[in-house]
């Protein structure tokens, strides 16, 4: 697949309506382990990051649609606490192709169907209750000296906060409203892309293991609540976050009936074997983006795209029962911190614009043009900010004859918002 061609091709119509999913509960889950927050890099400032970039985008992208106008008022003061009031200063007409959505919806982790079928146990909810139960006492066992994070589970990158059961059950319940929408809706103005501002993330969660900041895994509890509520059989995940052995992963799951240490695995490729279909793709460094575009992307990332079509026509083709996810990490962006990096692989800032177009074009294809993205990583203000950004920007269709400017996100650019 071209990147430079196929990816900045903008389709002629109809246009896809678009939406934006925050969750100011997220905020909740905080660090109060100790009170030097320096080496913290999963924090609630990374959802005021993420704002920004949006923001940004629906201002960039509001001047390629002339019957709609957009006031934004977000700049860098702005208080991770009054994320819903930034976001509600964007002043969208209804017609507008990407509808912000500040979402109330929670969810119960002990009983929810989809949590429960990602995380449960076939006798008690052990892992379930266990959380909840380690969140409750977390302050306490601080105030005692104690760690509230039990042993045998890494301490630098998991920890807990009476608020952080809130956070996690805000998480889980805004995707799955996100499903709710992008599968449910059935008119002519149904919304079918949704970017979900989350945390914590989530990809890194097994069944009963947390890591890796992941509590539960709000990626598989969607696919799970689509294919439990709403009938979907065919999920396509694509997970672009840097981690699991920096590399690009794309899980395939058919039928839910997949091992989930198969899908854990960082350099497994699996094809109609298990009832599942992975492919893994590792970063390289690039030299130039010429040679990123020209050379890595089109000869090995792009194959990610080509494999999720071999697996959707092995499996019937185009349908109504195939929903498609993007888990949206942004730590491999060119700008994040060098301590999240590994070994100087990164992607440009470009990339989750491109494979955002690219992963629409696939959804258009096979979906119904249904796809839903979910953020995971990314640490740094400048690579949330960017990505978000350009990912947005990706996510949006745009009118005939307009295109993004994939300027808009360099440095000059990302000074000014900031």
């Amino acid at each position: 697949m071209s990147s430079s061609n196929s990816s900045t091709e903008e389709r002629k119509s109809p246009l896809k309506k678009s939406a934006i999913f925050l969750q100011n509960a997220c905020l909740q889950h905080r660090y109060i382990r100790s009170k030097d927050l320096s080496t913290i890099v999963e924090r609630p400032e990374r959802l005021r990051a993420v704002t920004l970039g949006l923001s940004a985008a629906i201002a960039r992208l509001e001047a390629l649609f002339p019957a709609t106008r957009v006031s934004t008022d977000v700049n860098g003061e702005l208080d991770p606490a009054d994320l819903a009031n930034a976001m509600n200063k964007l002043k969208i007409n209804s017609d507008s192709l990407v509808e912000i959505i500040q979402s109330e919806t929670t969810t119960n982790l002990l009983n929810h169907p989809a949590v429960k079928y990602i995380h449960g146990d076939i006798e008690r909810d052990i892992y379930l209750e266990n959380l909840t139960t380690w969140a409750k006492e977390s302050h306490d066992k601080i105030a005692k000296g104690d760690s509230e994070i039990p042993h045998g589970y890494s301490q630098g990158d998991l920890y807990l906060c009476p608020g952080s059961i809130a956070a996690i059950e805000g998480a889980v319940g805004t995707v799955c409203e996100a499903v709710d929408r992008v599968v449910g809706g059935d008119t002519p103005n149904a919304m079918h892309r949704a970017f979900v501002g989350i945390r914590p993330p989530g990809h890194h969660c097994g069944e009963d293991t947390p890591s890796g900041f992941c509590f539960v895994n709000n990626v598989a509890i969607a696919a799970a609540h689509a294919h439990l509520q709403h009938g979907i059989k065919r999920i396509v995940i694509f997970d672009i976050d840097l981690h699991h052995g920096g590399f690009i992963r794309f899980s395939r799951w058919n039928n839910f009936d997949g091992i989930i240490e198969l899908v854990q695995a960082a350099s497994v490729s699996l094809h109609k074997s298990h009832g599942q279909h992975i492919e893994n793709v590792h970063l390289q460094t690039y030299t130039s983006e010429e040679h990123f575009w020209n050379v890595l992307y089109k000869e090995q990332y792009s194959r990610l795209l080509t494999k999720a079509k071999e697996f959707l026509d092995h499996t019937g083709g185009p349908g109504d029962d195939i929903l498609i996810f993007i888990s949206c990490g942004m730590d491999a962006c060119e700008h994040e911190y060098e301590s999240m990096s590994r070994h100087n692989r990164k992607v440009p800032t470009s990339f989750y614009y491109r494979f955002a177009r690219d992963a629409c074009a696939l959804s258009d294809k096979y979906a119904r043009g249904r796809i839903i993205s979910v953020l995971e990583g990314g640490y740094s203000d400048r690579a949330l900010t960017s990505g978000a950004m350009a990912h947005l920007s990706g996510l949006v269709d745009v009118p005939a004859g307009a295109k993004v400017d994939e300027d808009w996100w360099n440095v000059d650019n990302l000074i000014q918002v900031s």
